[in-house]
């Protein structure tokens, strides 16, 4: 099985350097227009349950149906949410958090390992699904922090979770040979699907 899992296009907070999870917004106009039509066709793509995700997918897989999945939307950065790091250097609850990784839960918000936990729970219910069908190409359309916790848990070669930073309309492209585990998905290349003169969002936030 191929599997694609590719970010969204970029947002307003994107582009503006704001932590953006749980909120729901939608691309920015600037972000659509980047955006290409992927290079194959599939029948069904998942996203997460929020709209960046969805738009995004119907312009690169405009033929698929998209399927929601709420255990691979982003992490909940709680009070962070919506802010960017200037706003906050003042904040002590920030700056330790910061200070430790960013891997201890955000205050009215998730940990780490919470989200990773829960993103990784949710791949594994879709990769069941995708394997009782036999289906040869698995499409996730999601979040950058969602991808950097499928690439740490899953990837091969191992890589720590902030090494697989993609940027927006981009992602990893990985097989999984018939009756491996889930944590022998091979790292087979790079994707983007965006104009070459895109900006390069980096982070989530």
């Amino acid at each position: 099985m191929n599997i694609y899992l590719i970010r969204h296009g970029e947002t307003d907070f994107n582009k503006e350097g704001r932590y953006v999870g749980k909120t729901d917004l939608p691309l920015s106009k600037e972000g659509r227009e980047y955006l290409t039509k992927a290079d194959f066709d599939i029948e069904r793509v998942y996203v997460s349950n929020l709209k960046r995700t969805a738009e995004t997918a119907k312009v690169m897989f405009p033929n698929a149906k998209s399927l929601p999945v709420e255990d691979i939307r982003e992490m909940d950065f709680g009070d962070f949410e919506g802010k960017n790091a200037e706003e906050m250097k003042e904040d002590k609850a920030y700056r330790d958090w910061v200070d430790n990784d960013c891997l201890p839960r955000c205050p009215n918000g998730e940990s780490k390992d919470e989200f990773s936990e829960r993103v990784c729970r949710g791949f594994e219910n879709i990769f069941t699904k995708e394997r009782e069908k036999g289906s040869d190409k698995l499409v996730a359309v999601v979040h950058g922090g969602t991808i950097m916790a499928f690439m740490e848990k899953f990837a091969l070669p191992r890589k720590p979770y902030y090494e697989w930073i993609p940027g927006n309309a981009e992602g990893y492209l990985l097989e999984l040979k018939d009756g491996d585990d889930m944590r022998n998905c091979v790292l087979k290349g790079h994707l983007a699907y965006h104009k070459e003169n895109a900006p390069k969002n980096i982070h989530e936030m």
